[in-house]
């Protein structure tokens, strides 16, 4: 529904506001040398630093699970949602030509692993997509389609109150999306997934279940250049999911080093929301402080405690209907339906960096509720 150029805006066009006063370096980082005050990038080329802001995110969890970075999609960046788009074009295709009705039905099953927000939106636009223009292209293969959502908890979208999940789920079996809870993802192969499955007794019972795409959306995993520099300072040996931080987001056994966002192990989730307010709060307090203090401004007079201030969680599921819960008035109030659907738009248009993404995100709305999306594969 959304052009890539719609939802990136050039780091350079952010950066002229600056007039000359950030220098922009795009590399890829290969390891950061805490005790040399390093940066190593590309193959060859290093940066020195006084002072770092570790803010690199996470990888996708495959959980170590045989098949998953082979043959699972993953929606991480905007090549991932290009991807996505691709395969499921493919297959509708190929379903059309295709002469086996056991290869149409596989072809045409699409899987989503992992029940949060990612997972239940991924399903809930594939079925938005699959009946307002696969069904207009392709009117023989639209009642073929099946979406099949996996969650290896008892529920999808634990942080959201028992209304609104419950609410979801009846969505989903109104737009006839399976949800398979309590049900591990054990093996990934080609063509289908092998799952575990814990019975309402106990017992387990084994399933395969065929699939044309395989949508993994399962959770956050450390990079390997943060577990690295994790290696190198015995303070964080104690962590698994990312880099222990203060509560000034200071990374614990280093001077002059934070770290914000989903590379961080904290009490706080891993959403843009977070990382959105530490990066404020992390600026603000640099702007501030003494730019020639070098390595003894980590020492210098330290503001408040960071304190995130939670302002709701939003999730669209389908049919043009979306969840909310929101903190009104100190207290947090549960919303559904259409209306909540028009607020999660007006939410995200809000957190655009620019009002040249605003522009162009309501106009690719607006186009794909006029025309519908499109079967390009470009």
């Amino acid at each position: 529904m959304l052009e890539g150029r719609s939802l990136t805006e050039p780091i350079r066009r952010i950066l002229s506001k600056e007039h000359g006063s950030v220098k922009f370096c795009k590399a890829s980082v290969s390891k950061i040398d805490y005790a040399n005050r390093v940066v190593h990038i590309n193959s060859n080329d290093k940066v020195s630093f006084d002072l770092l802001v570790v803010g690199i995110g996470a990888e996708n969890a495959t959980f170590g699970i045989p098949g998953v970075k082979e043959h699972a999609c993953f929606l991480k960046e905007l090549e991932d949602a290009r991807e996505i788009r691709q395969r499921v074009i493919n297959c509708i295709e190929q379903a059309s030509q295709e002469q086996n009705d056991t290869e149409i039905e596989r072809k045409l099953h699409m899987v989503v692993v992992g029940g949060g927000p990612t997972g239940i939106e991924t399903a809930a636009e594939m079925r938005d997509f699959f009946r307002n223009d696969v069904q207009r292209l392709f009117p023989k293969l639209s009642d073929k389609v099946k979406i099949t959502l996996v969650e290896a908890l008892p529920s999808v979208l634990q942080m959201f109150p028992k209304g609104l999940i419950e609410y979801t789920e009846s969505k989903f079996l109104a737009e006839h999306i399976d949800i398979l809870k309590n049900t591990k993802v054990k093996r990934a192969t080609e063509t289908h997934i092998e799952a575990e499955v814990t019975q309402p007794d106990g017992s387990i019972k084994t399933e395969l279940v065929p699939y044309g795409v395989l949508v993994w959306a399962a959770g956050n995993a450390v990079r390997p250049v943060v577990r690295d520099l994790m290696d190198q300072l015995p303070e964080q040996a104690s962590s698994r999911r990312g880099l222990l931080v203060d509560e000034y987001l200071r990374v614990k056994g280093t001077q002059g080093v934070w770290a914000l966002g989903d590379c961080t192990a904290t009490r706080y989730s891993a959403t843009g929301q977070v990382a959105h307010q530490e990066g404020a709060y992390l600026a603000q307090f640099l702007n501030n402080a003494d730019a020639n203090a070098g390595e003894d401004m980590a020492r210098s007079q330290l503001p408040p405690p960071f304190e995130y201030t939670h302002q709701g969680s939003l999730a669209y599921v389908g049919d043009g209907c979306a969840i909310a819960d929101l903190s009104v008035f100190g207290k947090n109030m549960p919303f559904a339906g259409a209306l909540t659907h028009i607020l999660w738009r007006i939410a995200y248009i809000k957190m655009c960096i620019s009002s040249r993404n605003q522009y162009f995100i309501a106009g690719d709305w607006l186009g794909a509720a006029i025309f519908g999306r499109s079967m390009s594969t470009n």
